[in-house]
């Protein structure tokens, strides 16, 4: 198996496009499970404002 030359910066923007990609993606479903109620304590004084 041969492998491609790739440059360092190729493989670090890869990097943390995937990263910034799951960062995306946890934020919105944490954002999705505190809007539904089912996220810990984060809601737990909604009543009180």
């Amino acid at each position: 198996m041969r492998f491609e030359k790739v440059s360092l910066r190729e493989v670090n923007t890869f990097i943390l496009g995937r990263f910034f990609i799951l960062a995306l993606i946890a934020t919105h479903i944490n954002y999705k499970a505190i809007e539904k109620g089912i996220a810990g304590k984060s809601n737990k004084r909604r009543g009180v404002i």
